[in-house]
């Protein structure tokens, strides 16, 4: 039998494709890229699935979707190291990283190393 505030997810016996999750388990998601086209998908089936979303936009984005969405916004670039820093939320289950600066893609960065991974690296996690 499931407890308070322990992790359980089971099937319901009325529908066995639906899974439903004991109360206070509420995951946590992190999305780049969320106005994108990738990102409002994503946004919108961790929703349906009960997950709780802070989405990333640039300071110049169109936000409207995701807000319809019920992500919660917060503004970052990701070529700047201390706004990701500032961004990425503590506690988080999970980091979808969909945003693209197509201007890496030519080769105009040396680093295999990307600021999204240096602002994730020694963040506390729910240990999900």
């Amino acid at each position: 039998m499931p407890q308070p505030n322990k992790p359980w997810i089971g099937a319901d016996n009325d529908n066995p494709n639906k899974i439903i999750r004991w109360p206070n388990t509420v995951k946590h998601a992190f999305v780049t890229g969320g106005t994108g086209f990738l990102g409002a998908n994503l946004i919108e089936q961790l929703r349906a699935d009960g997950w709780r979303v802070t989405a990333m936009h640039r300071p110049d984005s169109d936000t409207r979707l995701p807000r319809q969405l019920g992500a919660e916004l917060v503004q970052a670039t990701l070529t700047d190291e201390e706004s990701l820093r500032v961004a990425v939320p503590e506690n988080v289950d999970a980091l979808f990283h969909l945003a693209a600066n197509t201007n890496m893609w030519r080769g105009a960065t040396t680093s295999r190393e990307r600021p999204i991974s240096r602002a994730w690296r020694g963040r506390k996690t729910s240990g999900a």
